[in-house]
């Protein structure tokens, strides 16, 4: 093999690497971008369901006693949060 056969598949690997190297630069900056709209998602669901527990505890407390105990048992019964980084 020539000095410039070697030359040449070399720059030939180095754009085959470079390109591989661009795709998945393009497919991690995707996943993050994804992963960054759904942790917003998240904290608007987590949000949300804050909002109507404070309804829901506000609307309990004004009406008789037995609304007041199905809303904590209810409220009692959700499943914990399974990411504790959100409240």
């Amino acid at each position: 093999m020539s000095d410039s056969d070697w030359k040449a598949q070399r720059a030939e690997a180095d754009y085959l690497h470079d390109e591989a190297m661009q795709e998945l630069q393009e497919q991690l900056d995707a996943a993050n971008e994804m992963f960054r709209k759904l942790n917003l998602h998240t904290l608007d669901l987590a949000d949300r369901i804050r909002r109507l527990e404070e309804a829901g505890d506000k609307m309990a407390y004004n009406h008789n006693p037995f609304t007041f105990l199905d809303w904590q048992k209810a409220r009692e019964s959700k499943p914990s949060n399974p990411n504790p980084t959100i409240e």
